[in-house]
């Protein structure tokens, strides 16, 4: 059975590169958007929580499309993935937290972004060890 989006192993990993990153940061942009804002009204955009949502909504999309392929048609390690529900998981408590207490919605998303960070990680592993993996990057 293969993939019908990512044919390719490099795509893939490629995806996981792209997640590392962003969750990065989505949780770089959390720590720093409330200094920037109170910095200056010229970097206050950062803080809009508009620019929130699209970093949640690209770190969801990159992480379904780089991590259930791996679990669904590759290594069938399900560990990325369940790091990956758990960080996004926190990730929605952490903004809920916003409202009650800044230091803990802050160690909340480091947490985060670490575990989904990490998904992306184990997801590369698996992959880098799969025998199936191994054959699609001899034929490709």
């Amino acid at each position: 059975m293969t993939s019908p989006s990512l044919d390719s192993l490099s795509d893939l990993l490629s995806l996981d590169r792209v997640g590392i990153v962003v969750s990065t940061l989505c949780a770089a942009h959390c720590a720093l958007a409330p200094f920037a804002a109170a910095l200056s009204p010229l970097v206050g955009f950062v803080a809009d929580e508009r620019i929130e949502w699209a970093l949640l909504i690209a770190v969801i999309l990159v992480g379904v499309a780089s991590l259930l392929p791996g679990l669904l048609f590759r290594h069938r390690d399900a560990k990325p993935l369940i790091l990956f529900v758990v960080g996004i998981a926190l990730l929605f408590a952490a903004r809920l937290l916003s409202e009650e207490e800044a230091t803990l919605e802050l160690v909340a998303i480091v947490a985060s972004a670490t575990l989904i960070a990490s998904a992306h990680l184990l997801n590369l592993r698996a992959c880098r060890r799969c025998p199936c993996c191994e054959r699609r990057s001899t034929r490709a």
